[in-house]
């Protein structure tokens, strides 16, 4: 396991200029319901947190030892990614499954699949920047690309 993000890493103000791979995570309403993209700098770093860490943030609040975790959701999250490489790539309904009780991952994938992919929450990622980011909001940035990364910081399905 390579550059696994620490305890200390907050995923979700990491800028996706920097960190181009990612997850949309949506917790579960029992543990809040917060959403949002957690950014990594490689797939390999993203495949990692979610198959060593995701399931670890919620076992003390199921009030599960590391080992009940393990045994509950995390075998079925290493089964769901094993051979997968690339966080594209990844079956998001298998993963699911497996983490039914406590988030659901709604994509995973590069900042590059996001602004020109056309799997149905990429086109409404791109459809929130389109009607939401206004063209004199444009252009405060170094290009359209830090208005579309910056625009990820927002949203929120």
């Amino acid at each position: 396991m390579q550059n696994r993000p620490t305890l200390l890493d907050n995923l979700t103000t990491r800028c996706p200029l920097e960190h181009p791979h990612g997850l949309y995570i949506v917790d579960k309403p029992a543990f809040g319901g917060a959403e949002g993209f957690s950014w990594f700098e490689d797939d390999a770093t993203g495949l990692d947190y979610l198959r060593w860490r995701l399931v670890g943030l919620y076992s003390s609040r199921l009030g599960l030892t590391y080992d009940e975790a393990e045994r509950s959701c995390r075998l079925g999250v290493h089964q769901a990614l094993a051979g997968v490489a690339k966080l594209g790539d990844v079956d998001l309904r298998t993963l699911n499954e497996s983490l039914a009780e406590l988030c659901e991952v709604r994509w995973a994938g590069s900042l590059d699949d996001l602004r020109l992919g056309d799997r149905p929450f990429e086109r409404d990622v791109q459809d929130d920047f389109r009607d939401n980011v206004f063209g004199d909001e444009r252009g405060f940035g170094p290009s359209d690309l830090y208005d579309w990364a910056h625009h990820t910081t927002h949203y929120s399905g």
